[in-house]
């Protein structure tokens, strides 16, 4: 079978092309043919292949298949403060989220599980809002404009 970005190439190569393969039967039968080896490679965070309920499209087949597996962000012990390799970690993800706008990811913060619960929750939502602030910030700098999202939010002064 022809991977989501194959055909999403032929598609630009012609109009006769184009036209046969812009039908939404199209995209529907790449997904059918794909259920049993998409979900077998599945790995948590992946794109559920439940959430288009029929109505696919290349771009979402695509993401199916070739996955973005998004980088680790590591922080000093009790730390929340990004250093510049998380930073670059971020511009990485930042570049994906442009060339995928409707894309939407989940950013969970972690800490060590051997310090106390209140400690460790408080690290791991620091860690997280720090992330996300960041990532807004970066996609902002490059012109891309998340209306519905507030960098500040979660932030303490």
């Amino acid at each position: 079978h022809l991977e989501a970005a194959v055909i999403a190439r032929l598609h630009r190569a012609s109009s006769a092309t184009r036209r046969r393969l812009s039908g939404a039967d199209v995209a529907e039968w790449c997904a059918e043919s794909r259920q049993a080896l998409l979900r077998r490679r599945a790995v948590r965070g992946d794109m559920p292949l439940s959430i288009c309920k029929g109505r696919w499209t290349l771009e979402q087949i695509h993401l199916c298949e070739i996955p973005p597996r998004f980088p680790k962000i590591y922080f000093g012990f009790a730390e929340d403060a990004l250093d510049s390799k998380a930073l670059r970690r971020l511009d990485r993800v930042a570049a994906t989220l442009l060339r995928h706008p409707k894309l939407r990811m989940r950013i969970e913060g972690f800490a060590d599980p051997s310090a106390p619960d209140e400690i460790g929750r408080a690290i791991s939502q620091a860690r997280a809002v720090h992330v996300r602030a960041a990532l807004l910030g970066i996609l902002h700098q490059r012109g891309s404009e998340w209306h519905d999202e507030d960098p500040e939010e979660g932030l303490r002064a």
